[in-house]
């Protein structure tokens, strides 16, 4: 009986402990990375609304390349984050979350699935509009994000820098 308690404890906490793991690593990358990009660089200086956005769309292949549970390889996404980076888009996405930093930015995360790739969208608000329009956005509305492709972290687009477009 001592032996099938101690075969559940641990495959419970197997079954909970490698998920609960996941999500604590994914969050301290996440914020490490907003930590260590807290320097002004020359992309931070670009004037984004004077770029023309290419064609390239969040949906299709993009959305399922960097989806998970697909037939792409890690390596199949590094070399399309190697080709992405530098391209203006402007894409109409649905928010995840919204915080704050690295300053001046604010981190809009936009959710991965429903045929959309997911996106870290760091927005720089232009003004006191801009600022409210940020603060009061919530998980399921949409947001017009225009920036440059900065690079791919953990299957999503980092779009920095980059602005909100208000219609």
């Amino acid at each position: 009986m001592r032996r099938g308690l101690a075969f559940l404890f641990w495959g419970v906490v197997v079954v909970v402990g490698i998920p609960v793991v996941g999500v604590v690593v994914y969050l301290a990358l996440s914020s490490f990375t907003g930590l260590t990009r807290t320097s002004s660089s020359p992309s931070d200086q670009i004037d984004v609304a004077k770029l023309t956005a290419s064609g390239l769309v969040p949906s299709g292949e993009l959305a399922r390349m960097f989806g998970f549970f697909t037939e792409y390889t890690d390596l199949q996404r590094e070399e399309k984050g190697r080709e992405l980076k530098g391209v203006v888009v402007q894409w109409r996405l649905p928010v995840y979350d919204v915080s704050s930093g690295p300053s001046p930015f604010y981190r809009v995360q936009t959710s991965a699935g429903n045929g959309f790739v997911g996106t870290f969208c760091y927005v720089k608000p232009q003004n006191e509009n801009e600022r409210t329009f940020l603060a009061n956005l919530k998980t399921g509305d949409y947001i017009t994000c225009k920036g440059v492709i900065n690079g791919v972290f953990m299957r999503n687009i980092e779009i920095k820098p980059a602005i909100v477009v208000l219609r």
